[in-house]
């Protein structure tokens, strides 16, 4: 996801002459005001007037009869007790400890509260003990029906959305596509959570297990899914991440159904975000890849330029200008700047990477691409391979078979399978049979992948 600076949760120190005192002055009303702010989002203006009451209240309902009563202990120390509370929570969250004892100050308060002298008449003047149980039946309903709408409402939800992520993972789409459905249905305050929860795994199941769901299924649940998006982006348009989660969906719908209907889409829904947040360079990250996807180089270059204006010191915005560059035409350009982005500056995206080394080798750029994966390879020596491969098909034999023979010399885990086979190929191009054969053998030491991973000749972009 994309990281957003800021400036909350920064200490100011105090200048240098400036008293110790007023420094912690400082410190103790920026706190406060965080605190009453995290209250008020998380219980509304409702439940932060509700909290302020309780204080105010706790307060003279003990010192009252104190006073009257004349007890100096309560009268002096009750105060510090909940003053000592109130300061703690304004630095660390409640922990069970203090929050136990806040109860234990509770009913300190209602026991002290409740004293009356004797033979003084207790009965509440105008209330018959009818209406007495009514409103006490009322206000029974009323905490029920609160408590089952805040608690045991959100929590059900929270645990169908569990156990459908955990279908999901393990593969049991159906399952995990209608138990988190199931979850969304019972609209609690914590549905935004479980969809953006919903669409992350389930944008990660169907990649997958593609070709497992029938296509007509897939089309139905992802509707579903872009009809949810949309809700939650009218629920909270100015949270930049639901913009980012409605993308994913239309460029799988691209992906999976129709890429001419839903990859404009994509690159709407970004444009609307960025009316919410003009100066985010990842939204202009986004719609460069999106558009080049429509095949708009010209306007994937503008957007990756923005990109680029909107933060320089970030080496993937580099890149993707380079990479649209590349595809509008202007290899050369394009060329420096994306492979300036990763040896230079140290992007390091594996699939970026293949990318580049696969047009650097269609265009035959072998010196360019040597210059590549020669100082990748310092970092990372499973590039060795591709080093390797790079000087063969350059037509310079003898390195070629130098860098293999210092590649060969990593372990199993290290190269892994598909690297591996590379390295066969080069030395049985090159005649070097022992060398081969020794390769081979260690390849039947390890399973071929599910899936087996083109390293140079594309079938079509990744």
């Amino acid at each position: 996801g994309p990281m957003v600076e800021g400036k909350r949760g920064r200490m100011n120190r105090p200048k240098s002459g400036q008293k110790r005192s007023s420094f912690l002055a400082v410190r103790l009303t920026g706190e406060e005001l965080t605190r009453l702010r995290d209250v008020a989002a998380s219980q509304g203006l409702i439940g932060l007037f509700i909290f302020c009451f309780l204080l105010g209240t706790v307060l003279v309902f003990a010192l009252k009869p104190a006073q009257r009563e004349k007890d100096l202990a309560t009268f002096f120390v009750f105060p510090f007790l909940l003053l000592a509370y109130i300061l703690h929570t304004f630095f660390i969250f409640d922990l069970l400890p203090t929050y136990l004892m806040f109860f234990y100050v509770l009913g300190f308060t209602a026991v002290g509260s409740a004293k009356t002298p004797s033979g003084q008449n207790t009965e509440i003047s105008g209330l018959t003990k009818k209406v007495t149980v009514a409103i006490f039946c009322l206000l029974l309903f009323l905490a029920a029906t609160l408590a089952y709408s805040t608690s045991i409402k959100p929590a059900i939800a929270d645990y169908i959305g569990t156990r459908g992520a955990l279908d999901l993972a393990h593969n049991k789409y159906r399952n995990g596509v209608d138990k988190f459905n199931q979850a969304l249905a019972l609209g609690t305050f914590v549905w935004q959570d479980i969809f953006t929860q919903f669409v992350h795994l389930y944008t990660s199941a169907i990649y997958r297990l593609e070709g497992k769901i029938s296509e007509k299924e897939l089309a139905g649940d992802l509707e579903e899914l872009s009809k949810n998006s949309s809700k939650a982006i009218q629920r909270n348009p100015r949270d930049f991440n639901l913009y980012l989660y409605a993308e994913g969906v239309y460029l799988a719908q691209g992906s999976f159904i129709d890429p001419d209907k839903y990859l404009p889409q994509a690159t709407n829904i970004l444009k609307k975000g960025l009316t919410q947040y003009p100066r985010l360079h990842y939204f202009y990250q986004r719609l460069a890849y999106d558009v080049s996807l429509e095949k708009k180089y010209d306007e994937s270059v503008f957007y990756a330029q923005k990109a680029y204006e909107a933060n320089p010191d970030f080496a993937g915005s580099k890149y993707l200008l380079g990479r649209g560059l590349i595809l509008k035409g202007e290899e050369e350009r394009g060329f420096h700047m994306a492979i300036s982005a990763i040896v230079d500056d140290g992007f390091n995206n594996a699939d970026s990477i293949l990318w580049l080394a696969i047009r650097l080798a269609e265009n035959k750029q072998y010196e360019k691409l040597a210059h590549l994966y020669g100082r990748l390879a310092l970092s990372e020596q499973k590039y060795l391979v591709q080093s390797a491969y790079t000087y063969f098909l350059w037509g310079k034999k003898e390195a070629a078979l130098r860098i293999a023979d210092r590649a060969s010399a990593l372990s199993e885990k290290a190269l892994g399978y598909d690297n591996l086979k590379v390295l066969g190929e080069i030395y049985g191009s090159l005649g070097e049979k022992e060398k081969l054969n020794s390769i081979l053998e260690r390849l039947q030491r390890l399973s071929p992948p599910s899936k087996p991973k083109e390293i140079w000749i594309p079938v079509e972009e990744p």
